[in-house]
């Protein structure tokens, strides 16, 4: 079983994640705040995967992001971002910084569920 960190302020994203990450045989962790997910990774060694929200307050999500990139201990670890609320350049921004996947919202579970295979086979 691995375990996957789940970054976002949605409730019902959050849950729907992390039941999806259960029925593919993975635990996961919820956070709803940068500083929050930051501590649980560096705590975590054993955290193979980050799903983030980037409609975290302003521009959290993209700082949680470029956090993760900077530190040579987390920076291997792979990211899906998900969004209902940005635009294209923005999300073109996000995948120029490190993030491997976007998953648009409303979360449809078999394209997340595919990403998730691919990066924690």
């Amino acid at each position: 079983m691995r375990k996957i960190l789940i970054v976002s302020s949605d409730r019902e994203n959050s849950e729907t994640m992390k039941e999806l990450s259960h029925k593919l045989g993975h635990s996961a962790l919820v956070v709803s705040k940068k500083q929050t997910a930051l501590e649980v990774l560096e705590l975590n060694s054993d955290i193979c995967l980050v799903i983030a929200d980037v409609d975290l307050s302003n521009t959290e999500g993209k700082d949680l992001l470029q956090s993760i990139r900077e530190r040579d201990s987390l920076k291997e670890i792979p990211i899906i971002i998900t969004s209902g609320k940005i635009k294209m350049l923005e999300i073109d921004e996000l995948l120029r910084l490190g993030a491997a996947y976007f998953v648009p919202k409303p979360i449809k579970e078999d394209y997340l569920a595919a990403y998730i295979k691919k990066l924690v086979p």
